[in-house]
């Protein structure tokens, strides 16, 4: 099976919205072993007899998981945005800022030749 970051932003995007991400589809499984594999998140993986990954809960994320969305909140920064992704960008900045504890987040939408880009300035 081939990697698609595409289908693991679409899960980190799940768990950041719910706190909750679990699946019986062998695809999602298989990302988010990847995504533990990376230490990203700490999930439990249920494989078959060929261990071959089949269902997936992931529990937390991880500091490296953290970090992870924080470098695509920067990637979102610094590059122009389809308005998928752009929606996939607002969620996400709204629920990590929601979720940080510890940290103050100040969220602004600049409109700057009809592109919204979004800035997420942390405090530590």
């Amino acid at each position: 099976m081939n990697r698609d970051l595409m289908i693991c932003r679409r899960i980190l995007l799940q768990f950041v919205q719910t706190g909750n991400f679990s699946t019986n589809d062998p695809t999602e499984a298989y990302h988010v072993a990847l995504m533990v594999d990376r230490n990203y998140v700490e999930a439990k993986v249920s494989t078959n007899d060929a261990g071959t990954p089949i269902a997936a809960q992931i529990g937390r994320l991880t500091a490296c998981g953290h970090d992870a969305v924080e470098a695509e909140l920067a990637t979102a920064m610094s590059q122009p945005q389809s308005s998928n992704q752009s929606d996939y960008y607002n969620i996400l900045v709204r629920n990590q800022a929601e979720n940080d504890q510890g940290r103050d987040k100040i969220l602004l939408s600049v409109a700057t030749g009809g592109i919204a880009l979004l800035f997420a300035i942390a405090s530590f």
